[in-house]
């Protein structure tokens, strides 16, 4: 089951100060699953990318709504 639900924009109903908030706190639950030391099995390397595709996906929206304000 993928974490990412792409028919329910999180992002959507959150102001640019909670994606900026969120943004962060992925970034240092990525940073931290990468600098484990510990085998990674096939699920935690989904999990790493997903994290990684949600906080793109976060900045892309907050990039947008930048601009756009």
């Amino acid at each position: 089951m993928a974490i990412l639900d792409p028919s329910k924009p999180i992002e959507s109903t959150m102001s640019a100060e909670d994606i900026q908030s969120l943004i962060k706190e992925l970034e240092e639950v990525y940073n931290a699953l990468l600098r484990e030391k510990t085998e990674r099995t096939e699920d935690d390397m989904k999990l790493i990318g997903e994290i990684y595709t949600l906080m793109m996906r976060l900045k892309k929206t907050l990039k947008a709504r930048t601009t756009q304000g």
